[in-house]
């Protein structure tokens, strides 16, 4: 049979005891329109459903909601194929964008939320933990170059504890505060240099020290990345100079000795002896 309403809607299909049940298809004055199943006035099992707007809906429905697998079109391109609960993206499931962007993994309420992997169509990968559209948690991220990250994150950005690994194959693994090296890490470079220390905004920052795979090293303060401020320096054939530092020179009071007993100790001013001095 078939009924209509005076606003336009209208359905037309299968009845039982006065109740829509079996197959049918209802459309809206506006065009949209579900057929499919239909269980005691409701739609209820496996149905078609197109909107005014554009989007399709194939998949399963229960109390008049998508409830169970499913997949939606929208006219932009984009689309999903996954686990719906009361009409909203929830569970298993994949989303693909018309720009090649592609996540799939766990989802609540329309988000982003739980295990899944991201991908983006210029290679970038996250794999990891995602909450309501977020990185947040484990996760490891790879960019096309070689380079990448594997960590904690939080609202999107590295946050925690996390190793960050360039192609060439240095590394830096240590503490992140909002998308920088932040805190207490150690980085090794692939030149074989080693650094141990204090990190603020993706820079040495605060006590740190270096050690360089002919021998040298330095202990001493660091600001931006150059050795600046006390400090020690010592050279592999036993000379030391221990004292003031301005960008990454020897500047301002100090002491250097070399291993055959000579000693300096007065005022620098860029690697040289200038002022005062014994």
């Amino acid at each position: 049979g078939k009924f209509s309403w005076p606003g336009g809607n209208s359905y037309e299909g299968e009845w039982k005891d006065g109740e829509r049940h079996g197959k049918g298809t209802y459309t809206h004055a506006n065009g949209s329109r579900y057929e499919g199943d239909w269980v005691e006035d409701k739609q209820e099992g496996y149905g078609i459903e197109k909107y005014s707007s554009g989007q399709t809906f194939k998949g399963y429905y229960k109390g008049n909601k998508k409830n169970g697998k499913g997949m939606c079109t929208w006219p932009d391109g984009k689309t999903y194929e996954g686990q719906f609960i009361n009409d909203d993206i929830h569970g298993e499931g994949t989303y693909k964008w018309a720009d090649g962007r592609l996540y799939k993994g766990q989802w609540a309420q329309n988000h982003m939320h739980g295990s899944g992997t991201y991908r983006w169509p210029d290679g970038r990968c996250h794999e990891g933990q995602y909450n309501e559209d977020k990185k947040h948690g484990w996760g490891k991220f790879s960019w096309p170059g070689g380079n990448s990250y594997e960590g904690e994150w939080k609202d999107g950005e590295r946050h925690g504890k996390g190793t960050y690994t360039h192609a060439n194959g240095s590394r830096y693994e240590g503490d992140w505060v909002e998308d920088k090296q932040e805190g207490y890490g150690i980085e090794k470079y692939s030149s074989g240099q080693t650094f141990k220390g204090y990190y603020k905004g993706n820079k040495k920052n605060g006590k740190g020290m270096c050690t360089w795979p002919d021998g040298k090293t330095y202990e001493g303060q660091f600001i931006n990345d150059d050795i600046h401020g006390e400090g020690t320096y010592k050279w592999a054939d036993g000379r030391l100079y221990k004292g003031q530092w301005a960008q990454n020179h020897m500047h301002g009071s100090g002491t250097y000795r070399w291993p055959d007993g000579r000693c300096h100790e007065g005022q620098y001013n860029e690697d040289k002896k200038h002022g005062w001095g014994k």
